[in-house]
């Protein structure tokens, strides 16, 4: 029994080697031809991320509003103080008479205080008035020099 167990085993190896061979040289027969070459291959992936530009600086306008015109092209250099875009806003345009109708009501009101105080000056001068009334005009005059000066400052801003 024991012969003719190794005889099997035996046998049954080198049937297993002829039939793995002649697959092998079947599968060698009907086989296609690749080229194998190096190429890079992309890959692509979603995700978010902030994209900031080291050497360049953000332009911000003082006032809210859309863009009506651009005066430079996207990627030319500029200058410091170089107008780049102008910004309008319908709402801007009453905001500035506005401004520009106070400074000059308060020039007016100035002018006439002045005149008041040439006024006062001469008569407290000729000793009909009492200084209490020329310090009043002074006060008053300096009074609408700083008002219409802030509120030409202010027109300035937006204008």
């Amino acid at each position: 029994m024991g012969s003719w167990g190794t005889m099997w085993d035996r046998k049954s190896g080198v049937i297993m080697g002829i039939v793995l061979g002649l697959q092998t040289l079947s599968l060698a027969a009907g086989a296609e031809e690749f080229i194998v070459a190096k190429r890079v291959l992309d890959e692509l992936k979603a995700g978010f991320a902030t994209v900031e530009a080291t050497d360049v600086l953000e332009a911000r306008a003082r006032i809210g509003g859309t863009v009506g015109s651009l005066a430079v092209d996207e990627g030319s250099r500029v200058k410091d103080g170089e107008v780049i875009a102008t910004v309008g806003d319908r709402k801007l345009a009453f905001e500035i008479s506005a401004r520009a109708a106070r400074v000059s009501s308060s020039g007016a009101e100035l002018t006439q205080a002045r005149a008041e105080y040439n006024r006062v000056k001469e008569l407290v001068s000729a000793g009909v008035m009492p200084q209490a009334r020329l310090d009043d005009a002074e006060a008053k005059l300096h009074a609408l020099e700083g008002t219409t000066s802030a509120m030409t400052a202010k027109r300035e801003l937006v204008s």
